[in-house]
């Protein structure tokens, strides 16, 4: 089997790892694979690579057109392989981060070569700036990673023998080396941490445990538009003296970072696949925080216990200021209809309830509000009672013992259902389906937008930009406000 994947990019990240374990299974099946992106990636590869510029983030019909950029890719397809290639892989075609992407997939399509487009993420799901007018390409076989993304494609057109489920691998760590535990253990959150990561949830949690067991984050964010949330979260736990630790995995190598931990947390908003709730069991540590029903279902299915999560953080509407959240709020569902030129049904409903209601989840509010409730804690530590009354996980979650049967069980419902030898035969199987049937179906966007833009879950972290605060709670004045 001959596949050539494409991808704006392969430097790290979630879909470069996808990638190269793909690259890994196909090889493992006995098959050849060819890897094509728009910039030389800094790190080795698994596969031969040949950069193509108009594929990288940015490109424009002004300075590519979309013929040559797909005459480029065939050329080399056919210099790799003078027979042809049986398919090719495209991860994450439906975001607009190069103009003429759809134009180029259809080039491709109409010079005979069998496109495969793997979808990670929506633009309708919190991303209207990547969002394509132009419609998405039709006539080819699609996958997703979750259930979810699967049955909302197929309510958008797709039909089954042209919509594939190919869930990502979590790779085996191996065996345990000794490591040096800490005297004092600490609950490790292992992301980059970008706004939907939910930071000052995770400081909430932090909160709680008080000193007893300090968070670790291990990584800063890398995209400009996180970067001030993120500094800003930085000096808002130094001036409210909150035990955590920033960037540690800067410094530590990450394996050692794991074996130092009590356990993992998430507080995560949104989640393309979910490693969060599988990775932690493999690495024979347990997990605390908050669960997204929409991705851990394929995952409780299988038999994954995740009953010690919450799905909702509720807070006292009372320790905000309301009305500047519901302007925030109300601001950001305008921006993003017109964004999409869609008009979400029950808004004023959402709108009314948030009015009233007497508590709202956490996981909703923008980092100004967060910061309003964090304070209040740190202020009046006694308070603490009345949120640990409204959620019953919240005091455990960090500070419960460890329940080891149910990381064993959990270890090996990973392994069984999510292990690279189940995958490389998953992934296998896929491409013969794909090499073997033909497909006419196209995408209805509406459809999506009616599952996405859904303002029962509408977190302004997600779909409202960032309003810089010191760490006092005041907007910092900016030239452009």
């Amino acid at each position: 089997m001959k596949v050539a994947f494409i991808h704006y990019h392969l430097d790290p990240g979630g879909v470069t790892t996808v990638i190269r374990r793909q690259v890994a299974a196909v090889r493992q099946n006995g098959g050849q694979a060819l890897l094509l992106a728009g910039t030389r990636p800094r790190e080795d590869l698994p596969a031969p690579f040949h950069p193509v510029a108009g594929l990288g983030y940015g490109a424009s019909a002004a300075n590519d057109t979309a013929d040559a950029v797909a005459a480029h890719i065939a050329k080399a397809v056919l210099d790799r392989w003078p027979g042809g290639c049986d398919l090719v892989h495209v991860h994450n075609p439906l975001l607009a981060k190069n103009e003429i992407f759809p134009a180029v997939l259809d080039t491709l399509q109409r010079r005979g070569l069998r496109l495969l487009l793997q979808v990670h993420d929506f633009a309708e799901d919190g991303r209207p700036q990547a969002f394509f007018r132009s419609p998405y390409p039709g006539n080819c076989h699609y996958c997703v990673i979750n259930g979810r993304d699967y049955r909302v494609l197929r309510s958008a057109g797709l039909r089954p023998e042209g919509l594939h489920l190919l869930p990502n691998a979590v790779p085996d760590p191996g065996p345990a080396r000794p490591r040096p535990r800490p005297q004092t253990p600490y609950v490790l959150y292992p992301v980059r941490a970008i706004r939907r990561k939910n930071i000052g949830e995770a400081l909430l949690l932090a909160l709680f445990s008080g000193h007893a067991k300090p968070l670790v984050i291990t990584l800063p964010p890398t995209s400009a538009p996180d970067r001030p949330s993120y500094r800003n979260w930085r000096q808002f736990a130094r001036a409210h003296n909150l035990s955590v630790r920033f960037e540690a995995g800067r410094h530590t190598p990450f394996p050692d970072l794991v074996a130092g931990a009590d356990r993992f947390v998430t507080t995560s908003i949104t989640e393309g696949f979910g490693f969060a709730f599988l990775s932690p069991w493999v690495a024979g540590k347990s997990l605390a925080g908050r669960k997204l029903p929409s991705v851990c279902r394929d995952f409780e299915q299988k038999g994954l216990s995740l009953d010690m999560l919450y799905t909702r953080l509720e807070v006292p509407f009372a320790w905000l200021d309301r009305d500047r959240f519901l302007r925030t709020w109300c601001r950001a569902v305008r921006n993003a209809a017109a964004h999409f030129q869609y008009d979400p049904p029950g808004r004023h409903r959402v709108q009314q309830r948030l009015e009233t209601a007497d508590t709202v989840d956490f996981g909703l509010l923008d980092e100004k509000a967060q910061q309003e409730v964090l304070s209040r804690l740190v202020r009046v530590p006694a308070e603490k009672k009345e949120v640990a009354a409204q959620n019953p996980l919240m005091e455990e979650a960090l500070c419960g013992p460890v329940p080891q049967p149910q990381v064993l069980h959990n270890r090996e419902v990973v392994m069984a259902h999510y292990g690279t030898e189940p995958y490389a035969c998953r992934l296998a199987a896929m491409y013969r389906r794909v090499m073997a049937t033909d497909v006419s179906q196209e995408i209805r966007k509406d459809a999506l937008l009616a599952h996405f833009f859904n303002l029962e879950h509408f977190s302004l972290l997600k779909w409202a930009p960032y309003e810089e605060q010191d760490t006092s709670g005041q907007p910092i004045p900016h030239a452009d406000h």
